[in-house]
């Protein structure tokens, strides 16, 4: 790496306030070597107006800059940096910053060739050759090398030196291609990150589904659907499959339902013959047929809800005891008839659980 050391120039005029030369030939050589030194006007810098293409102006790009702490170095770097800025390049000068790629300055100078040390107001004027070299690289893999040259006068740097760089790198076709391919990366990252967040969400919600499915089935009480014990046992069951007629109990919820539902229409004729049974006149005792109602709902469900009941006000009233005094034992006994042994069974559908009902079992027989 160069510094921006003086160059040995031949000297002309030491000390004088202006310059002077030796012989008045020499004026028209020291003319021509300022010019080449990089006096005069000289061509016009390297620019243009043409806008950055929006896809190398989206590029996050690390500037590296040359490390050196040569103080002509650093005005390089600082130069680059500022006129990329200006450009519309989006610099990051942090690594740990999300970038795109890297920008890194490589700088040399050397002594511009001279025939004279030229003084200008007592001071030696010093010419150089600056190269700097800006590689773009991803990864390690170089995108494109973009070089410029200038000469430096006294180490001064000005805009029109580092102009052209910045429009080479502007229109640079590599490192356009390169944007176009990184800006397809990213779209194509940033769809199967979304996608992945969309995975994952639905992940969720099939998790809380399944949770809140679980709920409701526990909730629903299948079991009592299954055996029901009264009218409304397999609500539950019916309001679980209404929400979620795909849940993943729902064959089990329409078995359990396929199994207690007629259960519930028996369950609703048992409660109905019951209300109509006259139970409270046949407490009463109030006339001699005041229990036919009971014994008419035990004939039709000797093992129902309200069978215990039924037998329970039978007996207290003593009719176990008539049911059997009516059922013509002895006959039963003989055989007399096809239909003698009929008031022993009806005996003991009224009262399977009875005072007799054992006797009247061996009455009976096998079936």
């Amino acid at each position: 790496m160069g510094s921006f050391a003086p160059c040995r120039a031949a000297e002309v005029g030491r000390g004088a306030p202006l310059v002077r030369v030796v012989a008045p030939v020499l004026l028209v050589l020291l003319a021509g070597v300022v010019g080449a030194c990089g006096g005069g006007e000289g061509p016009p810098p390297a620019t243009s107006t043409a806008a950055l293409p929006h896809e190398v102006a989206e590029l996050a790009i690390l500037f590296v800059p040359s490390p050196t702490e040569d103080p002509g170095v650093q005005a390089v770097n600082a130069k680059v940096q500022s006129a990329l800025v200006l450009a519309g390049f989006k610099l990051v000068v942090a690594r740990s910053r999300p970038h795109d790629a890297e920008a890194r300055l490589n700088i040399t100078a050397a002594p511009e060739p001279t025939f004279f040390h030229v003084v200008v107001n007592g001071e030696e004027q010093v010419k150089l050759r600056v190269r700097v070299v800006l590689s773009v690289t991803d990864g390690g893999t170089i995108v494109d090398e973009l070089p410029v040259e200038f000469v430096s006068s006294n180490g001064a740097v000005e805009d029109k030196d580092v102009a052209p760089l910045v429009v080479a790198l502007r229109d640079s076709p590599r490192v356009k291609r390169f944007a176009q391919g990184r800006r397809v990366q990213l779209a194509q990252a940033a769809q199967l990150s979304k996608e992945a967040d969309q995975a994952k969400y639905d992940a969720e919600e099939k998790k809380l589904e399944r949770q809140r499915d679980e709920i409701v089935w526990v909730k629903a009480k299948p079991l009592s659907c299954r055996v029901p014990t009264a009218l409304d046992a397999c609500e539950g069951v019916e309001l679980y499959l209404a929400h979620h007629p795909t849940g993943a109990h729902a064959e089990e919820g329409r078995a359990a339902l396929a199994e207690g539902k007629p259960k519930i229409e028996r369950l609703a004729r048992d409660e109905a013959q019951w209300k109509s049974a006259g139970v409270e006149a046949c407490r009463a005792h109030a006339t001699e047929t005041a229990c036919d109602g009971v014994d008419v709902y035990l004939v039709k469900f000797p093992a129902g809800a309200h069978a215990e009941e039924a037998r329970s006000i039978t007996r207290v009233l003593g009719r176990d005891e008539a049911q059997w005094r009516a059922a013509g034992v002895e006959a039963c006994r003989a055989r007399a008839t096809a239909s003698s042994c009929d008031g022993v069974d009806l005996y003991l559908v009224k009262f399977p659980a009875g005072v007799h009902a054992e006797e009247a079992r061996r009455l009976l027989g096998p079936r």
